[in-house]
């Protein structure tokens, strides 16, 4: 069986109800345990600071309805019970919920914006990272 420990990892808690919170995820940070990370994580710091998480997805994941990659900073949602999980997830699915995203970029972009229709999925070149793939699924960015 997995279990995976509370730590005292200050955790930036933007919001909290009986329900749900948002956390402010650092840069760096690892969203859950995996095999490289089996502390550290912000579910370690959650199991920590918030008492009740949502058991959908397990002891790995406790509260975690969706994902940012260890070296992007951001907002995430944590379900604090399993009807807020769904509910959010729901959100997410039905694309009510707008995400956003941020990025600096280096060099002369031709256009001020635009949108990109590819299909997403693990590198064929680097399991750590995601790329443009046919064996993806489908991303409008």
């Amino acid at each position: 069986v997995l279990e995976y420990t509370a730590e005292n990892i200050p955790l930036d808690i933007i919001y909290e109800d009986d329900d749900v919170a948002v956390v402010n995820k650092p840069q760096g940070m690892v969203v859950h345990p995996s095999v490289g990370h089996p502390s550290g994580t912000l579910v370690n710091a959650l199991m920590y600071h918030i008492k009740d998480l949502s058991s959908i997805n397990g002891v790995i994941r406790p509260g975690i309805v969706h994902r940012i990659d260890k070296d992007t900073s951001g907002l995430l949602m944590i379900a604090k019970n399993d009807k807020a999980h769904n509910a959010l997830a729901t959100e997410l699915k039905d694309k009510k919920s707008l995400r956003k995203y941020v990025a600096i970029v280096h060099g002369n972009i031709p256009n001020d914006r635009g949108v990109i229709e590819a299909p997403i999925g693990r590198s064929e070149k680097d399991r750590k990272k995601q790329a443009v793939t046919a064996k993806g699924k489908p991303a409008v960015t």
